[in-house]
């Protein structure tokens, strides 16, 4: 299960899934936290693992942001309103607006992420596709979805 709660309150969430012993990720490296340690500041990510299982079976980031802006874990100074980067589905379940999770996949842009880029972009307001493509040229210059995103 993946899902996102704001850093501050990692270890309160980490005490509810007790039974799951919880990892630092930086850099692609993976440090034991014990509950007692808070989340470090410069760790956006922590992955639970169920010992006895064998299993991950949670990832769970660290959302830097306030109730009333989201920030961007890549580039702190980046940041929207949290009404903009956060949508809900009809029962309430909250999620990241598709053109940003587009950001972060275009960072690796494996086979499976060119695929998530084709199947959101036709369902992607041209707002949406401006920015994803304004973001692209500033963080990842060159990268072959730009020229998709302007021939839109």
């Amino acid at each position: 299960m993946e899902f996102s709660v704001f850093a501050s309150r990692a270890q309160r969430y980490q005490g509810v899934l007790s039974d799951l012993e919880f990892f630092t990720v930086r850099d692609g490296k993976l440090t034991h936290l014990p509950l007692v340690q808070p989340l470090p500041k410069d760790v956006w990510q922590l992955w639970g693992a169920d010992i006895g299982a064998g299993r991950w079976r949670v990832d769970m980031m660290g959302d830097r942001g306030s109730p009333d802006m989201w920030v961007y874990k890549r580039d702190p100074t980046f940041t929207l309103p949290r009404t903009e980067a956060i949508r809900a589905t009809a029962g309430g379940i909250r999620y990241l607006a598709p053109h940003i999770v587009l950001l972060f996949k275009a960072r690796h842009a494996r086979e499976k992420d060119h695929w998530d880029f084709r199947n959101a972009l036709p369902r992607l307001e041209l707002s949406e596709r401006t920015a994803l493509r304004r973001w692209l040229e500033l963080w990842h210059p060159g990268h072959a979805w730009i020229e998709e995103l302007q021939s839109c």
